[in-house]
């Protein structure tokens, strides 16, 4: 890879909206080496013996993410003040970002504890962020995490793990998923309408 390349080569990320607040992202420390993606299409008709007329799709498919990231806390090592609190941590600090997209805020939590001891009769759950997997400036997807699964490996003194591989699963936000006043719906079908706009040019090439 020349220098030229290396410096275009783009970090992918997630990045959490939450309502009313500002962008949030969490910037992979490596890319993964390979991402892998499924799509279960969502049909009525063409059942094996059922001899449909037609075969009429009733959504968007689908779709599925999983990737392994790495983490490496001995990189954060530095005599810069601003990474050594950091490096204290071990990779920590990495791990709870990403663990923290499946939990609710605590804030949210201890009020509606409050709200229940009022005697509030109805608690709604609490409301999940808006997640993006941004994978270049060709996929941007809304998602939902399904799965966050860790191995963690050495540790320092304090039982800091210093390295730590992850396995992020993630099922892709369709239109057929949430409603139109949901920011996942618009995301998705900008994220549709890149495949499509990528895939004429494969259409008109063949």
């Amino acid at each position: 890879m020349t220098d030229s390349q290396a410096t275009r080569l783009q970090k992918g990320s997630i990045v959490v909206i939450a309502t009313g607040g500002a962008p949030q992202e969490i910037v992979f420390q490596y890319n993964p080496a390979s991402v892998r993606r499924s799509l279960s299409p969502r049909v009525v008709g063409g059942e094996p013996g059922g001899h449909s007329e037609t075969v009429r799709f009733t959504g968007a498919p689908t779709e599925t993410f999983s990737f392994q990231l790495e983490l490496e806390g001995l990189a954060e090592l530095s005599t810069k003040p601003q990474t050594q609190a950091a490096a204290s941590k071990g990779v920590f600090p990495q791990l709870y970002a990403l663990e923290s997209l499946v939990y609710p805020e605590l804030a949210t939590m201890e009020s509606a504890a409050r709200s229940l001891a009022l005697g509030t009769l109805e608690i709604a759950p609490a409301v999940t962020p808006l997640i993006l997997i941004v994978w270049g400036p060709n996929r941007v997807a809304p998602v939902t995490i399904t799965a966050i699964e860790v191995v963690e490996q050495i540790f320092d003194a304090d039982l800091n793990p210093l390295r730590a591989t992850v396995d992020v699963s993630a099922r892709v936000l369709s239109y057929s998923d949430v409603t139109t006043t949901n920011p996942a719906y618009s995301r998705f079908v900008t994220y549709q309408q890149g495949k499509a706009t990528l895939a004429k040019i494969a259409f008109s090439s063949s």
